[in-house]
């Protein structure tokens, strides 16, 4: 067995996050917002939900990430569609969602929070809004590893 390179904090496993979203530039901040704040996450970041869930069928059980991110437009599939792919598999069904996007509307964002999302968030434009995001998330990701 490979020793842990891991936070100890959480058992000494890194978590994971998965992050769906196909703006570059939006996967770009966020990794440099991971990057700057220092600390030891796995963060893993796709352009569609099929890769997603390439991804997701190629690991083992207990390696499923600690919470998926998914932006809300990805390519002509929406996060609502992955959000129920996800929710419908067992595998899958009881990993976090939180959906972080540009603008939804209230009514989409209820649906989206009926269907099993954890949280729908707003994209900052600001690199401080991208950072507390980013800190958020592994404070998530985090609790839901202990």
């Amino acid at each position: 067995m490979a020793p842990s390179t891991g936070n100890p904090d959480i058992g000494g496993l890194p978590f994971k996050i998965l992050v769906v979203d196909d703006d570059e530039e939006d996967r770009i901040i966020l990794d440099e917002a991971f990057t700057e704040m220092g600390y030891a996450a796995e963060v893993k970041k796709f352009i569609t939900g099929d890769a997603l869930f390439n991804y997701l069928g190629q690991i083992d059980a207990a390696l499923m990430p600690s919470v998926i991110v998914l932006d809300y437009v990805m390519g002509g599939v929406t996060a609502m569609d992955v959000l129920k792919d996800l929710k419908k598999d067992p595998r899958y069904s009881t990993i976090p969602v939180i959906i972080h996007s540009s603008s939804i509307p209230a009514f989409i964002q209820d649906k989206l929070i009926k269907e099993g999302a954890c949280a729908v968030v707003e994209k900052g434009t600001r690199l401080d809004a991208i950072r507390k995001f980013a800190m958020s998330l592994k404070e998530f990701a985090n609790y839901n590893k202990t």
